[in-house]
Parts: structure tokens; C-alpha cells; sequence
């Protein structure tokens, strides 16, 4: 059997798509030895960066003296940005400087402290940031980039008091300042200071943030053994501590698997979903955790356990964004239309402008056969990422509500950001011609779309499908063999060009020798298990045909599939089980062309 094309609406597997959209508070957690990125090291974003507004009152102000600032400091402050805006780093530093002083307003000093760091104006940057003194949560960025100053200049000692202190007090969720920490100890424009840190740290043994900062120096150094250790070392001292418990349960699922500490298993030798367990049974109330752990069942293919740990979230926090959206997702793949769109609703309530949202409800809507309400979720769609999902699911919506040309148009009119968009287009307008029987049109779709891009995968893979339904075998053959040329380990070119052997030619040991290989390349996919099937009927091995064709539609309830094994049983004397077959079919897909046109040549 063939499959459909890699469908153009989406990329990403059901995994993917809910774990794209998923744990957006989680970020923090994921924090790899071998590469952290900035967005992975906290719960929390760090404050936002960029001009000030214009000031507010000064500190004398704000106590009570309702001043206005002046023309002449009013003009200094525009001066300034203008000339940031300009590319004038040393005129802006000045003036911003200048304004910075004279107010004392903290909005204005950071960014002062921020343009000397970049014209490396080390001295005046620390000079600068004794007006955010004693520094607030807001400032504790900048507290870092002093840190950096000082050892720019050569002054260890107070960079690492500095950097000690910040560790200590900042908030215990945001491992943004943890990150940051450690990326000055060990950034490149600087000497390696994590062996010095180190010796802070062993003369305060007992202290979890100081413990944790290191974990995070070693997840930089990619030392995923010593990471693992000094996790475990702030659990030991602070085992309430949850921000460490979710890192260290996404070193065990995403380690290094070259490493012990990173082989998804603890020191004591158990498994990720043990220590989550047993981790949430004696810290119940730890939701992030909890999520991260929902995160790793759903990557594992465990659902039901998952909707287990989202359901307990949700009663912990009803307006968890990240776990409706995975509730949503999981009920969306069981086909639980009616739980998925609830969850949706819900999640689209907190989040008016979620894309993701809307075109989830708006694909339960179409499966629905609403197809008005589901292009009506698809026209709220605006965000770039999602805006071409959204059109060309609309441009399907329209073909059914109108015709296959309603949709082509509007498949056409859409301006492709990219190559890749263009691809997505053609193949989105090559499937509405097939669903619609013009196989000529496809094939001519699909040529223009060669034209421009000769070797494209996915367009050679459907103008062989289309040649092949066209019975120009030539051209199929020939597009086929380009694909495997281009890829060779391509499972699904090898079990196509097979299938059609198969199913229209005499050449069937030529068959079987390429399903064969794109069963070795993609072991159990029911496609290909199918194919290997059906060569065998053809070849006259009934049995070895029934018992492929039974495995294929066990793992999947495809009309085709049905079509297939139901034609072999027939054949074979059993009837009624045939027809039982078919009936399932059709109850999977009353409008399958293949499985009409079988039971129609077989009962004649």
C-alpha cells in the first residue's frame, strides 16, 4: 500500500505538535550539559531590556517632592536615544550617562550601565551601577554584568563576592541568574574562573544556591556526571527545593547517554518514572515538576498515564496553560473530540490569541463536518508561525464547502514566505486534486512545481503516485528511482515503487526484493506491511499474505488496508469474514474509492 503524501498541513508528529506548544514555564527545566540555552534556564523570563521610557520621578522625588524633570535634563535623554538609535554608542553613553546621574532614576542608570558594558567601558559601568545599589530583583542582570566588569579588569576578588551574594539572595525559580552566573565564570572574553568558584563554593559547603550555580558551571563545561552530582548535592541540603528536583529529572530523561549520570537512571539505579514517583509522593504540591513529568510520559507514547498527571495538575492549578494544552492534544489523537474541544475552549479563554489553539478547535470542528465554525476559528489565525497551517487548512474547508477550484484559488493567492512554503503549497494543491479524481491536473501541478525545484523529495514522491494511478509506469519508475537515488534509505520510495510493481506488473520478485528493503528500513509500519502482503497474494502465498495483511491492519484501521485483506480472504473461501472486514472499512472511511471499487469487482 502507498501512503498519502507527508500531509502539507503540518510537519511535526503528534508528539511534536503537543510538546511544541507545551510547558512554556518548563523552559527553564531543560537544561542540558552539553548545550543550555538561554531560554532553557528559567521559569521566569528575565526583566525586559531596551530604552527606558522617559523618567519617572528620582528617588528624592518619589519620597514625597512631586517635581517635574526639565527641559534641559528632558532634552538630554532624547539627545541620547536619538543617538543610539543613530549608531552613536559613545555619544549616547554620554548623554544617557549624563541623565542617569542627574536623576538617579534606575530605569535610566541600567540602561547606562548597559551601553558602557557594550563600548567595554568596564570602570564606568561599575561607576554607574553604585546608583542600583543595593541592588533589587529588577537589577540582578546587571548585578552579572559587574560581576563581568570586574573581571574584565582584572579584579577577581570582588566579581566573585559579587556574583556569590547574587546567587544567595535572587529568587530560587529563576534559573535565568543561575545561568547567567555561570556563563560569566566561564564566558571566553574572560579566564576561566569556575576553578576559583569552585573554592568559594567548597569553603561554604552547606549552601544550596552556591551548590546550584556550580551544577550550572558544569552543565556548561559539559560535565553531565559532576552536573548530576551537584543536583543531588542541593537536594540533599535543601530536599523541598523544586526548581533542582526538575532539572535533574530532565537530566535523567535527555543525558548523555555516553555518561552514566545521563542513562534515565538515578544514583540508586531507578527509573525516570521511579524517582517522579517518588518524588511527588513525598512533595505532592510540586506542579512544574509534575508537568515535566506529564512531558517525558507523552514523548514515552504513555497517554494515559499522562492524562493521570495533567488531571492532578489541573486540579492543582485549573488554569495551567501547559497542561490544557496537553490535555486537549492527548483527547484530540484518541479521537475524544468532545474532552479536546472542552480543554481547548478553556485554554483559548486564558489566551485569546493563541494560534495553536484555534486550530486545533478548528480541525475538531472540520472533523465534526463543521466546516463554516472550523474556517471560522482559521480566519482569526495572524501569527507567522501558524498563518500558512491556517490557510491551507481553509483552502480544504472551502473546497468542501464549495469546490476543489474554490480551494486551488485560494491556495494560490497565498504568498509564500519561503521555498519550503512553496513546496507546502503545491503538495496542499496536488492533494486536493487527487481527493477530487483530476489526476491530470495533480500531475500538472506537481511538474510546474518541479520545474522549480528539480530534486524536491516530496514532490517527487507524489508525481509517482500520480503517474502511477495515470498507469504511466515509465514515469513512475523514473521518478522513483530519482528519489532513491537522492535519498537512499527513503523507506517509503522503496515501498511505493514496490507496491506498484506489485499491484500492476508481472515483475514481482522485483517487488518483493523493494518492499523487503523498505520493511528493513521501517520495520512494522502498516504501510509497508501491507505492501508485503499484497506481494504475496500476488505471488500466490495466501497465508503469508493474510497473516502480513493482519499485522497491517492491526496497527492501523485503514479502509485500504481492509480493502486489501478482505480481497485475500474472499478469495481464499472466507466470505463472511471478508465482508466483516469490509464493514469495518467502511465504517473507517465510508468514502474510500479502493474499498468501493473491491467489494464492487468481487461481489459481481
Amino acid at each position: 500500500m502507498v501512503p498519502y503524501t507527508p500531509a502539507p498541513l503540518s510537519t511535526r508528529t503528534f508528539r511534536n505538535v503537543i510538546l511544541a506548544g507545551l510547558f512554556v514555564a518548563l523552559s527553564g527545566c531543560q537544561t542540558s550539559p552539553q548545550a543550555i540555552q538561554e531560554d532553557e534556564i528559567g521559569a521566569t523570563e528575565p526583566p525586559g531590556s531596551g530604552y527606558p521610557s522617559l523618567p519617572g520621578p528620582s528617588a528624592e522625588q518619589a519620597q514625597g517632592n512631586p517635581a517635574q524633570p526639565d527641559t534641559e535634563f528632558l532634552h538630554t535623554v532624547i539627545t541620547g536615544l536619538v543617538a543610539a538609535q543613530r549608531n552613536q554608542p559613545e555619544t549616547a553613553l554620554e548623554y544617557i550617562s549624563r541623565a542617569a546621574l542627574q536623576s538617579r532614576n534606575r530605569g535610566l542608570a541600567k540602561e547606562s550601565v548597559r551601553m558602557a558594558m557594550d563600548n567595554q567601558e568596564f570602570q564606568q559601568a561599575i561607576d554607574l551601577s553604585r546608583l542600583l545599589e543595593p541592588f533589587g530583583p529588577d537589577d540582578y542582570l546587571t548585578a552579572v554584568s559587574i560581576a563581568r566588569a570586574h573581571f574584565r579588569l582584572g579584579e577577581t576578588g570582588p566579581g566573585l563576592v559579587l556574583l556569590a551574594d547574587l546567587a544567595e539572595k535572587c529568587n530560587r525559580e529563576h534559573g535565568y541568574i543561575f545561568q547567567a552566573i555561570a556563563e560569566s565564570l566561564t564566558s571566553t572574553e574572560s579566564p576561566d574562573l569556575s576553578g576559583l568558584w569552585r573554592e568559594v563554593v567548597e569553603s561554604r559547603p552547606d549552601n544550596a544556591a552556591l551548590q546550584l550555580t556550580t551544577a550550572f558551571v558544569s552543565a556548561r563545561q559539559n560535565q553531565p556526571q559532576q552536573y548530576v552530582e551537584r543536583l543531588n548535592r542541593v537536594l540533599e541540603l535543601e530536599p523541598d527545593w523544586e526548581f533542582p528536583a526538575t532539572l535533574l529529572l530532565v537530566q535523567l530523561r535527555y543525558g548523555n547517554d555516553d555518561d552514566s549520570a545521563g542513562e534515565g537512571r538515578t544514583a540508586a539505579g531507578g527509573s525516570v518514572s521511579q524517582f517522579a514517583m517518588e518524588h511527588l509522593g513525598t512533595h505532592p504540591g510540586h506542579l512544574r515538576f509534575r508537568l515535566q513529568f506529564a512531558r517525558h510520559l507523552i514523548e514515552n507514547g504513555d497517554m494515559e498515564p499522562a492524562l493521570e498527571q495533567l488531571d492532578i495538575a489541573l486540579d492543582m492549578d485549573p488554569d495551567s496553560l501547559e497542561a490544557l494544552f496537553a490535555t486537549g492534544a492527548i483527547y484530540f489523537e484518541k479521537g475524544d473530540l468532545i474532552h479536546s474541544q472542552d480543554y481547548f475552549i478553556r485554554y483559548l479563554q486564558l489566551d485569546p490569541d493563541n494560534d495553536r489553539a484555534r486550530i486545533y478547535l478548528s480541525d475538531i470542528e472540520y472533523r465534526q463536518g463543521n466546516y463554516t465554525a472550523a474556517s471560522n476559528y482559521l480566519h482569526g489565525v495572524a501569527s507567522r508561525p501558524y498563518y500558512l497551517d491556517a490557510q491551507i487548512r481553509l483552502a480544504t474547508i472551502l473546497a468542501k464547502l464549495h469546490e476543489v477550484d474554490t480551494g486551488i484559488r485560494h491556495l494560490r493567492q497565498i504568498d509564500a514566505a519561503s521555498d519550503e512554503d512553496q513546496v507546502r503549497l503545491i503538495l496542499q494543491q496536488d492533494l486536493l486534486f487527487r481527493e477530487d479524481d483530476r489526476y491530470a491536473q495533480s500531475k500538472q501541478v506537481l511538474d510546474e512545481g518541479l520545474k522549480q525545484f528539480p530534486d524536491h523529495p516530496d514532490l517527487l514522491y507524489n508525481r509517482g503516485l500520480v503517474t502511477a494511478k495515470l498507469n504511466r509506469l515509465d514515469l513512475h519508475e523514473r521518478d522513483m528511482r530519482k528519489l532513491i537515488e537522492i535519498e537512499p534509505d527513503n523507506a517509503h520510495a522503496y515501498n511505493a515503487f514496490g507496491y506498484v510493481l506489485a499491484d500492476k506488473t508481472d515483475r514481482l520478485e522485483e517487488a518483493m526484493a523493494l518492499i523487503k528493503k523498505a520493511n528493513a528500513l521501517l520495520p512494522d509500519n502498516p504501510f509497508i506491511l501491507d505492501s508485503m502482503g499484497w506481494v504475496h497474494f500476488r505471488l500466490g502465498n495466501t497465508r503469508k499474505a493474510i497473516e502480513y495483511l493482519m499485522l497491517a491492519l492491526d496497527a492501523r484501521q485503514d479502509a485500504e488496508i481492509a480493502a486489501h485483506l478482505g480481497e485475500v480472504l474472499w478469495v481464499t473461501g472466507n466470505r463472511e469474514e471478508a465482508r466483516k472486514i469490509w464493514e469495518k472499512g467502511i465504517e473507517w472511511d465510508p468514502g474510500n474509492g479502493i474499498l468501493k471499487q473491491t467489494i464492487e469487482r468481487l461481489s459481481q
